[in-house]
């Protein structure tokens, strides 16, 4: 199974101008958990509910005037669509990454978070034991 047949295509960006509370709104309005950050069209970070938590508000920053460009994580690792699932779940793992933007010639085009692979290799488990209970029942 391909990445782009579990992603999300309607991926929620943000400038790094911006600041922390643009973002967290933004993210409460759409009920999301990151932000890809994007910069002249290319893909310059991702910020997530829990950057804003960890790195801007424990620290004591003044919500209004810090921006997402200085708490974004970057460089964000990106995938291509073509990618196995499985190694993309090998990838976040391994870099303890739960969401992994997805780009086509540095060009984002989606968004796959551990969330997703989960639900996709779930499905594809139950499907192997639904194939597997039918081979087995007896015909009559």
């Amino acid at each position: 199974m391909k990445v782009e047949e579990i992603m999300k295509s309607n991926v929620k960006t943000i400038s790094p101008e911006r600041s922390i509370v643009d973002a967290a709104r933004y993210m409460r309005s759409f009920g999301i958990g990151c932000l890809v950050v994007v910069d002249d069209g290319g893909i310059s970070g991702i910020i997530t509910d829990r950057d804003l938590v960890v790195r801007a508000i424990t620290h004591g920053h003044d919500v209004n005037r810090t921006t997402v460009g200085q708490h974004m994580t970057s460089p964000v690792t990106t995938i291509d669509a073509e990618m196995d699932v499985l190694d993309a779940a090998h990838l976040m793992a391994e870099r303890g990454i739960r969401r992994l933007p997805v780009a086509d010639n540095g060009r984002l085009i989606g968004i796959v978070s551990n969330s997703d692979i989960a639900r996709a290799v779930d499905q594809a488990l139950r499907d192997i034991v639904v194939g597997q209970a039918r081979e087995a029942a007896p015909v009559e």
